[in-house]
């Protein structure tokens, strides 16, 4: 009885662990920084920001979404900027930015992402509106 009690704990440890979770079935528990990430806030410094929200890093100077599960490799965020959709190079983001001017930026997790933006959304979006 306590071997099967280990083996079910185990099992949904390791369950937990691949989702990426805190919590299998607890979707209550979200951090300040996950309430962070879908909201809108202004900017000065895009790259900090994107860093402190969760399971966004940088790779290889391009961002990527740790939350998405692929074989394909492509965990790259679509960009939107001012309404029209950029693409998932952070590179040429930048590259359309002044680094001087102020943004608000608002990540859209993977469901609210495919609803308004379908498969183009399916790593996540970075909506930036320049002001």
């Amino acid at each position: 009885m306590l071997m099967n009690s280990y083996i079910k704990l185990l099992a949904t440890l390791l369950l937990v662990s691949f989702l990426g979770c805190a919590s299998a079935n607890n979707t209550n528990n979200k951090s300040s920084n996950e309430d962070k990430a879908n909201s809108t806030i202004r900017v000065t410094n895009l790259h900090n920001y994107i860093k402190s929200i969760p399971r966004l890093t940088f790779t290889g100077g391009e961002v990527i979404n740790t939350a998405v599960n692929t074989f394909t490799g492509n965990k790259y965020p679509l960009y939107v900027l001012d309404g029209v959709q950029i693409g998932t190079s952070y590179a040429e983001l930048v590259s359309l930015l002044d680094r001087n001017q102020y943004v608000t930026v608002e990540f859209l997790k993977i469901s609210k992402a495919t609803v308004q933006y379908g498969e183009a959304g399916k790593n996540g979006v970075i909506v930036i509106t320049t002001g």
